[in-house]
């Protein structure tokens, strides 16, 4: 099996289907609500090839979250996934996880948004060590630090400082590239199109602009 022949999908779904049911059966999700509608969908496990984002929440009474129990459950669901990978052979890669607490209120003098931090409501998750059986303590960022996802970088709470610094030095070096090299006016056109416009353009839908 190579990556992206005809042959991937199939084979990766049916080793992947059986561990994300297990484990929307017996891990706790979120429930999400429709904005317009009010119906609700419950779900644990939001997964993109090799990324899986875990949900959890305390949706029937927000007002009563217990941080403690939050995070216990947490490390729960990502022992449980930990586990069910290595059934089929796999293990999490530590070096690439991460995960955010995600807990909105009003500052009303303002009118903004604000999240609570670490050092207001602390907390960490862990997953077994594969090799000693131990517990690996994961990155935990704050909601306005952004983590590359899918070619964007996005923080929870709507920040686009990151992305907009990359997207600037990545100008940058293009245009320094560019303006020493001595390529022909098709080949500049062509580096344009094909490698920085791209790069500029792809991740501005999920980019804020606040002016």
């Amino acid at each position: 099996m190579l990556q992206g022949s005809s042959s991937a999908p199939p084979t990766y779904n049916v080793n992947s289907d059986i561990a994300l049911t297990v484990y929307n059966n017996q891990a706790t999700g979120a429930t999400i609500q429709h904005p317009i509608t009010g119906s609700t969908h419950a779900d644990a496990s939001i997964q993109f090839v090799d990324d899986k984002t875990g949900l959890l929440n305390n949706a029937d009474d927000p007002s009563g979250l217990q941080i403690e129990e939050l995070f216990q459950t947490a490390n729960k669901n990502s022992t449980l996934w930990s586990n069910l990978l290595w059934t089929s052979g796999g293990k999490l890669n530590a070096t690439k996880c991460f995960f955010y607490f995600i807990y909105p209120r009003i500052d009303y003098p303002t009118r903004k948004h604000k999240y609570y931090t670490t050092n207001s409501h602390p907390g960490k998750i862990c997953i077994p060590h594969p090799s000693s059986g131990g517990d690996q303590e994961l990155p935990r960022f704050e909601p306005h630090q952004a983590k590359r996802t899918l070619g964007v970088h996005l923080a929870p709470n709507g920040s686009s400082t990151e992305q907009i610094k990359i997207t600037l030095q990545k100008i940058r070096t293009y245009k320094g590239k560019i303006t020493n090299c001595n390529l022909t006016t098709n080949l500049y056109w062509l580096a344009v199109k094909t490698i920085l416009e791209p790069g500029v353009i792809y991740p501005l839908m999920a980019t804020i602009y606040n002016h």
